[in-house]
């Protein structure tokens, strides 16, 4: 078998009402999807989703003639890639989706999964109502979620800190409550300096008396100083690193104790097997691993695979996952459209098929109608 071509589609899919995201000053009218597909002599064909993939016409002779399933060396390749032109990430997906359909088994399973099953936590996205949040707390806790994720970043600190306060008092003590506060990184146009860690430290401590389970971005990605001394004083989790671009800086973050939960997203390091041996890593050393996923369902669908293959190989379960979904701008639309099903999450967990590949299929006249 070998591969006959690479193809990138670009698709704009609009969000409608515009999505007003905590980590952008302008509201998202639109999500913007990549696809790159992997074409084989045989008719099989994998897809992916994630960055741009910008230039890879350049580089498809070293995979075309290829045997898909040399992955090592794709990987490798595709890793080298990184260093010179655009990360490609989307294109080691799109090869073990194909992986999985040669081999006629769903990803997580080819990748040392037992279990298809995934918990997820709530992930919301905006910075609404205090009590707003509080009301969607609830519907969370009915559908089963057991974590709930907020977001922070309003005018006022004691806002933020109010939306947190609601939330708790809403659903109980026994749900997990975490907060991002997006300071990891900026949008191209977001000029304005991050906070001290002396600001964060007293951020963290006025979260304590409502439980916070984990802290998320509280400081600049390559602050690896600021983040340990944060760990080393707060009395939640801290969290980060989802785009945090390159294995080697993940070495230096495990060196250097920064984080108790690693957050890096398959659609943007790594590829799976050099996520998966981080992951096994993140668990032995007694940390967590569980991806970012905010994006399109594709991006969701992958990451779960990921988690699921790690959890088989450590005989575990998965901690939870990052399920995006925040009413009424940013569920199955705009996040799913370009799957032909919705993803669904019963009782708070979502159930990965046992189809070969990612066990998903791509709504190609949908995406042929936001094509550009």
């Amino acid at each position: 078998m070998k591969i006959t071509d690479i193809q990138v589609s670009t698709h704009i899919v609009p969000c409608d009402p515009p999505y007003p995201a905590a980590w952008d000053s302008i509201p998202r009218g639109t999500l913007p999807t990549t696809i790159v597909r992997v074409k084989t002599d045989t008719g099989l064909e994998g897809f992916g989703s994630g960055d741009p993939c910008y230039g890879i016409e350049d580089y498809k002779k070293y995979f075309i003639g290829q045997d898909p399933r040399d992955m090592d060396r794709h990987t490798a390749i595709i890793d080298n890639i990184g260093a010179h032109h655009c990360r490609m990430w989307p294109l080691d997906l799109a090869l073990w989706d194909l992986n999985g359909k040669i081999e006629g088994e769903p990803v997580w399973k080819l990748l040392g999964g037992t279990s298809p099953e995934v918990p997820l936590y709530a992930s919301t996205g905006s910075l609404r109502d205090p009590e707003v949040l509080a009301d969607m707390g609830r519907v969370y806790r009915a559908q089963g979620y057991e974590a709930i994720k907020l977001r922070f970043g309003r005018a006022s600190e004691d806002t933020d800190i109010e939306a947190l306060a609601r939330v708790r008092d809403a659903v109980g003590e026994d749900i997990a409550l975490m907060v991002d506060v997006n300071h990891g990184w900026r949008m191209p146009w977001d000029t304005h300096p991050g906070p001290s860690l002396e600001e964060i430290m007293a951020l963290e401590e006025r979260t304590r008396e409502h439980g916070l389970f984990w802290l998320e971005e509280p400081l600049h990605r390559g602050d690896y100083v600021g983040m340990k001394a944060l760990r080393d004083v707060a009395q939640c989790k801290i969290a980060g690193g989802e785009i945090t671009r390159e294995i080697h800086e993940w070495d230096q973050i495990m060196r250097d104790d920064c984080l108790d939960v690693y957050q890096p997203d398959v659609v943007f390091v790594g590829g799976m097997k050099q996520l998966i041996t981080l992951g096994l890593k993140a668990f032995d050393r007694g940390l967590w691993f569980t991806p970012h996923t905010w994006g399109n369902g594709l991006g969701i669908v992958t990451n779960a695979h990921l988690v699921a293959a790690i959890a088989g190989i450590r005989g575990q379960k998965p901690v939870w996952l990052e399920f995006a979904h925040d009413p009424p701008e940013f569920t199955e639309s705009p996040r799913d459209m370009l799957l032909t099903e919705p993803l669904k999450a019963e009782d708070g967990t979502l159930l990965l098929s046992d189809k070969p590949g990612w066990g998903v299929e791509l709504n190609e006249s949908y995406l042929a109608s936001v094509g550009v």
